[in-house]
């Protein structure tokens, strides 16, 4: 047998057809087979690629069929995806598992595919990996706040709150601290946002970081 079938009895005039996909029927791509062996004796070989969008990028997943459904890789304890990312990530996120994450859904796997950086650590735009910060630097470790190198900064505390510095300046006027000689920078505006506010003149600022 080739293509998407298979032959599960042997002596078989033809080759049986794998099913068709009745969850996300929609978004399916294509059908096909995959046996480690080569040998297509199963029903349980066949595969389908499956074209699912997610806010952090497009994905093409392969998913198995389920033993309970029948149906690809949407219910059922033996059910597996493999994930393929035919996109990046978006600044501030990355891919542990490189080009691919396994997950027991199309829902799972979204979530596993593209993760937080974490603090300490950048990602650009369009990128699967992450770059640590140099020694004694930070991030606020998602998102805008950590999708480039001058992300990488110091945390200022002020009571309960943080507000995550910067390497570089973004904004004019902005907070300048210095630490050991080395200048950081918060970001001002008057838009209201974060909980540090700062006067001059007749004008109220606030302080914040790159997350919000």
């Amino acid at each position: 047998c080739t293509g998407a079938t298979y032959a599960d009895v042997e002596g078989l005039a033809s080759c049986k057809t794998c099913p068709t996909a009745t969850k996300y029927k929609d978004r399916v791509t294509e059908y096909w087979y995959w046996a480690e062996d080569d040998i297509q004796d199963s029903k349980y070989g066949c595969r389908a690629y499956i074209e699912e969008d997610d806010p952090n990028g497009e994905y093409l997943v392969s998913c198995g069929l389920s033993s309970t459904d029948d149906d690809y890789g949407v219910t059922g304890s033996a059910s597996q995806c493999m994930a393929h990312r035919i996109d990046s990530c978006v600044g501030g996120y990355y891919s542990p598992n490189g080009t691919t994450a396994r997950a027991s859904s199309i829902e799972d796997m979204k979530t596993k595919a593209c993760v937080s950086v974490g603090s300490g650590y950048y990602s650009l735009e369009d990128s699967l990996t992450r770059i640590a910060c140099e020694a004694g630097l930070t991030t606020i470790g998602f998102g805008a706040g950590a999708d480039e190198p001058a992300d990488c900064g110091r945390v200022l505390n002020i009571g309960d709150e943080k507000i995550y510095l910067r390497s570089e300046k973004k904004t004019t006027p902005s907070l300048n601290v210095s630490i050991n000689g080395d200048i950081f920078y918060g970001n001002m505006g008057t838009s209201g946002k974060g909980s540090l506010k700062i006067k001059s003149g007749s004008t109220t600022y606030s302080v914040y970081d790159d997350s919000m």
